[in-house]
């Protein structure tokens, strides 16, 4: 169970900057890995309704995530049509 974050959401300020979303993502536990990728599909394909279809195949987490514990930011208005303008 990881009970301290390395890096809180309010120090994070580059995503804010660039008017782009904030994923909470972990290697160790496989948490969340597939939406910064799903993101980028869906800008660069301009189709916000995109998902995948099979999950991503990873290798077995080394560690566990509490999905309670996870910070969950609502993204920026509008973070999916700026950057495709």
């Amino acid at each position: 169970m990881v009970k301290e974050r390395k890096v809180s959401y309010r120090v994070t300020t580059f995503h804010r900057k660039k008017r782009i979303p904030y994923f909470p993502i972990s290697g160790l536990s496989n948490f969340n890995l597939h939406q910064p990728l799903l993101y980028i599909c869906r800008v660069l394909l301009e189709d916000p309704e995109l998902y995948f279809t099979e999950p991503l195949v990873l290798p077995p987490p080394q560690t566990a995530v509490d999905p309670e514990q996870v910070e969950h930011p609502i993204p920026p208005k509008g973070y999916l049509s700026a950057s495709t303008q």
